[in-house]
Formats: structure tokens, sequence, C-alpha cells
């Protein structure tokens, strides 16, 4: 038996799994990473859909604390009507 050319042979086929190999980690990777750029911009938009809301809601709070102070104000002044905690 020739074991040089066993050797080669043996080398060359490892060889093409170990860059098979690669490539394949390389191609299951780079599907992952484009995935999670895809989940990244969903989140975004959704911080960006609750950013929106948040700011509408804290104009109606502030416009119901300005109704409040004005009503207690009132009130105050007319003494016919409890105060609104």
């Amino acid at each position: 038996m020739n074991w040089a050319a066993i050797s080669a042979v043996v080398s060359a086929v490892t060889l093409l799994f170990m860059v098979g190999g690669f490539f394949y980690t390389w191609g299951t990777m780079t599907e992952k990473i484009s995935g999670q750029t895809q989940r990244l911009d969903e989140h975004r938009d959704s911080l960006s859909n609750q950013e929106s809301r948040l700011n509408a809601h804290d104009v109606q709070i502030g416009r119901l604390e300005e109704w409040k102070a004005g009503y207690n104000a009132a009130a105050r002044v007319g003494g016919h009507t409890p105060e609104v905690v």
C-alpha cells in the first residue's frame, strides 16, 4: 500500500469537509444575523409607535391635571361642590 497516497486523499477529503463546514456555518450565521436585523427593525417600529402613544397620553394627562386644578379652584371659590383629588 502506498501510505502517502492514502494520506493525501484523506487530507483532501478532510480539507473539503472543513471548507464545506466553514461555509455552512458562515451561511447559517449570516441568515441568523439577517433575521435579527429584521427583528430589530420591527422592534424599532414598535418602540416608535409606543413613544407616540406615550406622548399623546402625556398630553392627555396634562390636560386632565389642568382641568382638575381649574375645577378645584372653581369649587373653592363657589363652595358648592367638593374638590376632586
